[in-house]
Parts: structure tokens; sequence; C-alpha cells
């Protein structure tokens, strides 16, 4: 299994699974790509979210991407972990945090949980109206659990 996945700014995703009941609410556009195991060019993945903050108010959960990578084969989780780097900029007036969750989507459409990080320490403060802000998960644990034949790992970013 890859070690490194990248996000890619253009594409299809190869399936298109259901979001993550974490999410309370789904206004806007989201913005759905594929995870490719090698780099394609230089470019970073950028997701524009325009959505009316002041309106869904403080504490909304609005999922603006998610990601999903090619099938994998029999992988023991216990012991590995996830990182990301996360720029964000919030021009509303509402306070907003910025969650991630990583999924393991089965072939029958069912998922297993591997994290779900949502104002945890590194991630915990407001994301900043005026300037712009970077989160970073280092090394987060994955759950103990083994993936069968032609999972794929999900990864979805709210707000």
């Amino acid at each position: 299994m890859a070690t490194r996945y990248y996000l890619a700014s253009s594409g299809s995703q190869p399936v298109s699974p259901a979001f993550d009941s974490w999410t309370d609410t789904t206004v806007g556009t989201i913005q759905k790509f594929p995870m490719a195991t090698t780099k394609a060019g230089s470019a970073i993945q950028g997701t524009i979210y325009t959505t009316n903050a002041n309106a869904e108010g403080n504490g909304s959960s609005v999922l603006f991407a998610q990601f999903v990578g090619p099938q994998i084969g029999s992988v023991n989780f216990n012991g590995t972990t996830f990182s990301t780097v996360a720029i964000c900029d919030c021009t509303g007036g509402a306070t907003w945090f910025l969650d991630v969750s990583v999924r393991l989507y089965h072939v029958g459409g069912t998922f297993t949980g591997l994290l779900a990080i949502a104002a945890s320490p590194g991630y915990d403060s407001a994301i900043s109206s005026s300037a712009v802000s970077t989160r970073i998960v280092n090394a987060a644990s994955l759950a103990n659990v083994t993936s069968t034949n032609n999972d794929r790992l999900v990864i979805e970013y709210r707000s």
C-alpha cells in the first residue's frame, strides 16, 4: 500500500461514496476529487469553498472536500499514522474550525472509521478571518483496523 497519497486538483473519483455522518450540513458545492499514489505536476490541491458563513452560524459542520483513493489490498492499520497540512482562509464573520475524517470504504458500500479529528490539539483554534491559517495534523494514530481487498481510503475535510 502507498505510504503517501496526493490530493488531485482535477479528475473524477473512481467511486462516489456517501458523505460522513459527522457533517451536519452540506451547503454549497462539495469538491470531490481522487487521491493518487504519484504526484501529478507541481500543483497542490486548492479548494475554494464559498458559502454564507454568517447564515450557517458558529459550530456549523460544512463538508467542503472529499478525496477517494485507489483500491488497496489487505492492510493492518495498527501502528500507522495520518498526517496532513491544510492552509485555510476564512473571510466570513462566523467562527470556523477545520476537521478531518479518514475512513475505509468497502466494496459493498459500508465504511469503517480510521480517524476523526475535530477540535483536537493543533486544530482547536479558530481559523482567522483576517489572515491565512495553517493547520497541521502530524502522525495522528489510525484505528487498529485491517482492510480487505479493494477497499479505498476516503478523506474528508469540513469546517
